[in-house]
C-alpha cells in the first residue's frame, strides 16, 4: 500500500477569471460607498465681490487762471551783415573781431588801407583851394566890370548888362566852388569809411575776413546780432486766443527745459500777434520780446542767457475762469468723464469742459463742491461698482 499523495486536479481558468472579476467589483463598490459617505464641503460666500480700494481727491468750485504753454524759437530782433562802403586791403582788425565776441556801438572792427583815400582827399582839397581862388579872382573882375559900366552912363538891356558885369562867369565860379567842396566832403567820407564800425551793441556770430583780405562794397565782413533784446516766436492754437488777455499787457515766463536748471526762468512781453498762421503747425504766431537776453546787465545777474535758434517754453496766463472746478488732466477719463466716489460706489460723471491747458482741465458742469474724485486707476469700470476708501482718505 503506497502512502504517496495523489496530485490534485488544476483549477479551471474560467473559475480563476470569475474570481478576479468578483474581487475587483467588490473593491469598486467599497470605494464608491466611502466617497458617498464623506460630508460635502460648502463654498459659502465664494461669489461675493470685494469692494475696490481707492484714493480720492476733494474738489471745489472757484475762479482760476489757466496757463497756456507753447513752444517758440529764439531769434534776434536786430541782425546785420557787416559790409564795407569802400574797397581796399584790410590793414587791421579789432581783438574783438571774432565769433562770439561782444562789441559796442561805433567800435572800430576793421580798418581798410587809408593811403589811397588820404591822397584823394588831399587832391580834392587842392581843387577846392583853386576854386576858391578862381572865385575871388572872378569877384575882382566883376567889381572892375561894374565900375567900367557905370562910367559909360548907359542903360543896356538886362542880358547885355549881365554879360558886361560878368555875372555868368561869377555864377560859374561859385558853382565850381560848391562842386569842389562836395568832392572834398566825399573824399573825407570815403577816408572815414575805411574804419568799419559796429552799428549797435552786438555779438559777432561769424567773421568772413581777416588782415590782408581784399574787400569791396557788397562783400560780407561779418554777421552781427543785437544784444539789447531778442525775439521768441511762439505758436498758440487759434482756439485758445479768446482766453488770452490783451496782448500788449501780457508778461510771459520763458524756460529752456533741455538746457536750464530746474526753476530758472526769463520774463518777456508780448509785442504783437503775427497776422498769419504757421504753415506747418497751422497755429497763430505770437511775437515775444526779451530784454537783455544775454543776462549781461546787473539786474539779470545769475540768470540763464537765451541762445539763438533754441526752442523755449512760453507760459502765458489766460483770462480768469469763474465758477469752475480745476482738475489735473491725468484724472480726466475716457469720453470726457471723471470717476467720483459717492456713497461707497463709483459714479461716472460726464463733464462739460470750459478750458484745458497743459496741466489742468477746467470743468463748468459735472462736478460740484465737495465731490471726491477717484484718483486710482481701476481694473473694473462700471457705474455703481463697490468702492472703499484707502486708510486716511477724506
Amino acid at each position: 500500500m503506497s502512502n504517496a499523495k495523489e496530485p490534485q486536479p488544476a483549477m479551471p481558468v474560467k473559475q480563476m477569471l470569475i474570481g478576479c472579476v468578483s474581487v475587483i467589483a467588490a473593491g469598486l463598490l467599497a470605494s464608491y460607498a466611502i466617497v458617498k459617505s464623506e460630508p460635502e464641503a460648502q463654498r459659502e460666500g465664494a461669489t461675493k465681490r470685494t469692494a475696490m480700494l481707492v484714493d480720492v481727491l476733494p474738489v471745489s468750485r472757484g475762479t482760476y487762471r489757466p496757463v497756456i504753454v507753447s513752444m517758440g524759437s529764439v531769434s534776434p530782433s536786430q541782425e546785420v551783415t557787416l559790409q564795407p562802403r569802400v574797397s581796399g586791403r584790410v590793414n587791421a582788425r579789432s581783438e574783438n573781431f571774432r565769433p562770439g565776441a561782444f562789441v559796442t556801438k561805433d567800435e572800430v572792427l576793421v580798418t581798410i588801407d587809408r593811403a589811397d583815400y588820404e591822397i584823394e582827399l588831399a587832391s580834392r582839397q587842392s581843387e577846392l583851394a583853386q576854386a576858391q581862388a578862381a572865385l575871388e579872382i572872378e569877384q575882382g573882375e566883376q567889381v572892375a566890370a561894374e565900375q567900367e559900366y557905370r562910367q559909360l552912363g548907359r542903360n543896356l538891356p538886362a542880358m547885355q548888362e549881365a554879360l558886361i558885369l560878368r555875372k555868368p562867369q561869377l555864377d560859374a565860379a561859385r558853382a565850381e566852388l560848391k562842386a569842389a567842396e562836395a568832392r572834398v566832403d566825399r573824399a573825407a567820407l570815403d577816408l572815414q569809411r575805411t574804419e568799419v564800425t559796429a552799428p549797435f551793441d552786438a555779438q559777432i556770430v561769424s567773421r568772413a575776413v581777416n588782415v590782408g583780405s581784399q574787400v569791396a562794397p557788397g562783400n560780407a565782413l561779418a554777421r552781427l546780432v543785437g544784444i539789447e533784446r531778442y525775439w521768441v516766436v511762439a505758436t498758440v492754437p487759434l482756439a485758445k486766443m479768446p482766453n488770452i488777455d490783451a496782448v500788449d499787457e501780457l508778461t510771459v515766463e520763458l524756460r529752456d527745459r533741455s538746457a536750464w536748471p530746474e526753476g530758472q526762468i526769463r520774463e518777456g512781453k508780448v509785442l504783437s500777434l503775427v497776422g498769419e498762421l504757421d504753415e506747418q503747425s497751422r497755429m497763430l504766431r505770437m511775437l515775444i520780446e526779451v530784454d537783455d537776453p544775454q543776462a549781461r546787465n546787473e539786474e539779470n545777474a545769475g540768470k540763464m542767457p537765451l541762445v539763438l535758434g533754441s526752442y523755449v517754453e512760453s507760459r502765458i496766463t489766460a483770462e480768469p475762469l469763474q465758477d469752475v472746478v480745476r482738475l489735473k488732466r491725468e484724472y480726466l477719463r475716457k469720453n470726457d468723464t471723471a470717476w467720483v466716489y459717492q456713497d461707497g460706489e463709483l459714479s461716472i460723471r460726464e463733464l462739460d469742459i470750459a478750458f484745458m491747458d497743459a496741466e489742468h482741465i477746467y470743468v463748468r458742469d459735472g462736478l460740484s463742491d465737495g465731490d471726491r474724485v477717484v484718483t486710482t486707476n481701476l481694473a473694473r469700470i462700471q457705474d455703481g461698482a463697490a468702492l472703499r476708501l484707502a486708510e486716511g482718505a477724506q
